[in-house]
């Protein structure tokens, strides 16, 4: 997942006040919650 994380943020520099980006990262968030949440910790 921190490659997944290190692709997005360097393409998100590049796109700096897109607000697609920005609804995207919210996205990316929830889902990374959900998969994180009622599993075990590795």
């Amino acid at each position: 997942m921190a490659g997944l994380w290190v692709v997005w943020a360097d393409r998100r520099r590049k796109q700096a006040g897109d607000l697609n980006s920005l609804a995207g990262y919210a996205r990316f968030r929830e889902a990374m919650a959900k998969s994180h949440s009622g599993g075990p910790e590795a």
